[in-house]
Parts: structure tokens; sequence; C-alpha cells
């Protein structure tokens, strides 16, 4: 059985969080770290934890970037940019 482990991203260079993004990680069967922010439809991976982390929120700012640049997006990306500039913003 795999085990998933939940966890909060509270903290990301050059951006205040106002709450916390949850991930979860789920080890695959090669050893590597499946990492999902549900709320954010943003999937990353590493081959350890540390660098899964890192990766997801290296992604989680990309997305903030592009979605920030304009509202040219579907209506499914609208609600994930609302989503998260609820829980994040530029410091």
């Amino acid at each position: 059985m795999i085990k998933e482990d939940a966890m909060m991203i509270s903290k990301l260079p050059g951006y205040n969080i106002t709450s916390d993004i949850e991930c979860i990680l789920t080890p695959n069967e090669d050893g590597s770290i499946l990492i999902e922010c549900p709320s954010l439809q943003l999937y990353s991976s590493g081959d350890t934890r540390a660098e899964a982390i890192e990766n997801i929120e290296e992604n989680i700012i990309s997305l903030f970037d592009d979605l920030s640049e304009n509202d040219d997006f579907s209506e499914d990306w609208l609600r994930v940019k609302s989503n998260l500039l609820s829980h994040m913003h530029k410091a």
C-alpha cells in the first residue's frame, strides 16, 4: 500500500502566503516522490521529498506569475487563479 503524506506550504521566497497551500506527497515504486497541490491542479515530483517540495514551490511561483499576467484563460484556470490569489501575493 502506498502511503500519502500531507503537508502545507506556508513560505515562498519573494511572496507572502496568506493561507497555507496544501500538498500531498506520494512515494512512487521507483523511490521518487510525486507531489500534488489539488486546489491548484498542480503536480510535480522529485528524487527525494526535499526535491519534490522544492520543485512544487517553483511551479507554484511560476503558475502565480503566469496567471498574474492577464485574464485570458479558460474558466477553469480563472478559478485556479482566484484560488491562488486567495493564498498568496508578491512581497
